[in-house]
């Protein structure tokens, strides 16, 4: 069975939040077994392009990997992580009272987001 490739964003972030998605990030680069981890999608857009490890504080109470921090970090669009996945899933560790693009640009694109907020 192939792996579900999906992204993350909200890895490099300033919150509480980073915690969260640098975990899942963690686990699945590691060797998941349904999912794999194809990016990690920029929360500052001046990141995008930069290694995963130079634009964040690693929370982890283990090392970061440095294949994890050597990852790329890829801009919020859709066409763009298309270019290292067939990616079927965006995991947002966006705090819900940040305002970004994320919520609207990947589901439009009929990439299903996974995020903490509340949409009506």
């Amino acid at each position: 069975m192939a792996k579900v490739d999906i992204a993350i964003t909200g890895a490099a972030g300033t919150t509480a939040f980073p915690q969260v998605a640098q975990q899942m990030a963690y686990i699945l680069h590691a060797g998941h077994p349904y999912f794999n981890l194809a990016a990690l999608i920029a929360d500052d857009p001046e990141h995008a392009g930069k290694p995963a490890g130079e634009c964040m504080t690693w929370y982890g109470p283990q090392d970061l990997p440095d294949s994890l921090a050597d990852m790329t970090l890829m801009p919020a669009d859709p066409e763009a992580l298309g270019k290292v996945g067939d990616i079927k899933l965006v995991i947002s560790a966006i705090p819900p009272w940040v305002d970004t693009k994320v919520d609207t640009i990947f589901p439009e694109s009929k990439i299903p987001l996974l995020t903490e907020r509340n949409h009506k």
